[in-house]
């Protein structure tokens, strides 16, 4: 089986024609790294506008200085369990968040006319399978876009519909972190002002309810699905995840897929997940080593890429490693992906 994981480099550098020159972004609408996420645009801002009960933590998260991202909202994930008033803050994140990454995607794809690195390269691997029947392939995202799933559509006529369509396909995408087109409903509409909707939702802080199960929507504001209140399924950027945000067969199918695993690519992903990494560590309570042909690492550079090679180590996944020289572009471009894919 050959998995793919993406991570927030997969998208900053999705499209070829617009390679990232340095770190930070030569435009407003490229989606972000994780630690751009809450960066000063013009783009980011309208939103920082939007949702103002955020404002009050913005700027630890645009600083972070002497820590990760992750780090930060980690603290204040935790202060939220003490505090009403942060768990409100974090609400506003969820919906900050949302608004960002999903319009980041809407006009990236519009600004590239949807010729991306994403589409290439699924492309490629749709050549591969047609030529290795017997093998299976699955997709790994740890974005909150929807650049994978517009690429799905394109390159492997595999048109989501639903959260259940992401994994009931010869292809199988996870997206461990949730979705920007992702929602959960509200177990009750208590506090809820029908004419002031999200900021009512994101004023329940801790006595917000969530009802089981994650649905598709279509529109980034769309309040109401099948007559209740959404709420945005998509997981905080923190260090330690307590639970996905995605459906329970999904990382019940996930885990079963990860002990098949023959080839993995690893593309602008930093491995830094302990709750996904610990999947990768079941096969030794078994006594059954993990080893892999093939793994092919793409990360910005050789130096970035063998930090990531070190992480993988570390949580028991060995095989022959290929590190990328380049980023996202240059792999699909250059010889990487063809000598990757090679048997």
């Amino acid at each position: 089986m050959l998995m793919v994981i993406f991570g927030a480099g997969a998208s900053y550098d999705s499209c070829d024609t617009f390679r990232p020159p340095t770190p930070g972004s030569d435009m407003e609408s490229r989606p972000p790294l994780a630690d751009e996420l809450f960066q000063q645009r013009a783009f980011f801002d309208q939103w920082v506008q939007q949702y103002p009960e955020c404002t009050t933590v913005i700027p630890r998260l645009r600083r972070h200085t002497n820590s990760t991202l992750e780090t930060e909202m980690e603290r204040l994930r935790i202060q939220a369990e003490r505090e009403d008033q942060r768990a409100i803050e974090l609400h506003a994140i969820r919906y900050y968040l949302r608004r960002v990454l999903w319009h980041c995607g809407e006009q990236w794809l519009r600004r590239t006319s949807g010729v991306t690195n994403y589409a290439q390269l699924l492309g490629e691997i749709r050549l591969w399978r047609n030529s290795h029947p017997s093998e299976d392939v699955r997709f790994v995202t740890f974005n909150y876009d929807t650049l994978l799933e517009h690429a799905c559509e394109r390159a492997l006529t595999m048109p989501i519909r639903s959260v259940s369509g992401y994994v009931s396909g010869a292809y199988k995408v996870y997206k461990p972190h949730g979705s920007v087109n992702w929602v959960r409903t509200l177990g009750d509409a208590l506090g809820v002002d029908e004419k002031n909707v999200e900021h009512s939702i994101i004023g329940l802080g801790k006595s917000l309810s969530l009802s089981a199960g994650f649905h598709l929507v279509e529109n980034p504001g769309q309040p109401l699905l099948e007559g209740r209140y959404v709420y945005r399924a998509l997981a905080l950027p923190v260090n330690t995840k307590v639970a996905f945000e995605c459906p329970e067969d999904h990382v019940a199918k996930l885990k079963a897929d990860i002990l098949a695993v023959t080839k993995l690519l690893v593309i602008g992903w930093r491995a830094t997940e302990p709750h996904f990494l610990e999947f990768w560590k079941q096969p030794r309570l078994n006594s059954i080593p993990h080893k892999i042909s093939k793994i092919g690492v793409v990360a910005g550079g050789v130096d970035l890429a063998t930090q990531v090679q070190n992480q993988l180590r570390a949580s028991g996944i060995e095989g022959t490693f290929l590190l990328s020289a380049g980023g996202f572009s240059e792999f699909v471009t250059g010889p990487g992906l063809e000598e990757f894919l090679a048997d």
